[in-house]
């Protein structure tokens, strides 16, 4: 968390690399992204040495020798401009190749705010970060918490994945959590049957989003008793360009994806990225429209 937002204010561009993937991968996406400097651990992963070595002009830092080193540490008073580039996140697009997803300050900003208004996200409030960190929803969880005066609570990932361990407050926290994002599918969201009441996630306000879901899933019956916040949006458009505040079980069969979020426009276009107007039926025999939208 403090070498993202030391990239941001140095106007550099944060790239996430998961250091357990294949060192091609690993080599492909600091080439694409013509990486300067990898940050990472001593002996952190034999996958991501390899992939250096293919890459000598790529410079590494060890987390060790930055936090030992006598460098300033007070606001370097950069001046980064809103067109700037702020991230890459790579997606494994339709194609199954992974490309880089570049998202400016702007966008990012955007976002942020649109996720401390829309969760009611205040000072002193704790927000989860429970998504791997190569998902561009684990930045906002990081950044939106420090930016409202609140806090961010890094959650394991096997913690994540495991009801009981995702559900027990942890004593570096200082209070419970309350405000959590989580995808759909994965088995946190549903507590096991033997998890006291008292253990069971119970955030005040919770988001979803990531894929589809019925108004008669568990999460979203959790809206009858906390509000919950359907979000939408790609890693193109710098993350959620929709949420929808969900206070009660929705009508109907599906949940709406919500208005856009501020300087955000949205547009229902067909297969060749025409405007339908307002109302037509829905398309049988394709996966349907495309969205598009844009900061």
């Amino acid at each position: 968390m403090t070498a993202v937002i030391a990239v941001l204010k140095a106007g550099g561009a944060y790239l996430p690399v998961d250091p357990g993937y294949p060192p091609g991968r690993i080599a492909a996406m600091l080439a694409r992204a013509d990486c300067a400097l990898v940050l990472t651990e001593p002996g952190a992963s034999r996958n991501l040495e390899r992939a250096l070595e293919a890459r000598p002009g790529t410079r590494t830092l060890l987390v060790p020798a930055v936090a030992g080193s006598t460098a300033r540490a007070d606001d370097p008073g950069i001046p980064v401009a809103a067109d700037r580039l702020a991230y890459v996140y790579f997606t494994s697009g339709s194609t199954g190749e992974p490309k880089g997803a570049l998202c400016e300050h702007a966008g990012m900003l955007n976002h942020l705010l649109a996720k401390i208004d829309d969760l009611g996200i205040e000072e002193g409030q704790v927000v989860a970060q429970t998504a791997s960190q190569c998902f561009d929803i684990s930045l906002w969880q990081l950044l939106a918490g420090p930016l409202a005066g609140g806090r961010t609570l890094l959650v394991d990932q096997e913690a994540v994945l495991d009801a009981d361990r995702f559900s027990t407050p942890s004593p570096t926290a200082g209070s419970r959590c309350s405000r959590s994002s989580l995808v759909p599918r994965r088995p946190a969201v549903r507590p096991r049957a033997h998890s006291p009441p008292a253990a069971r996630p119970a955030p005040r306000v919770g988001h979803r989003g990531g894929a589809a879901q019925g108004p008669r899933t568990a999460l979203v019956r959790c809206a009858a008793r906390r509000p919950l916040v359907n979000a939408y949006g790609l890693t193109e458009t710098s993350d959620d360009t929709n949420h929808e505040v969900l206070t009660g079980v929705p009508d109907g069969d599906r949940i709406p994806l919500g208005r856009p979020v501020p300087n955000v426009r949205v547009y229902v276009v067909d297969d060749d990225l025409v405007p339908v107007p307002s109302g037509p039926p829905e398309p049988s025999s394709s996966p349907g429209s495309a969205w598009a939208a844009a900061t």
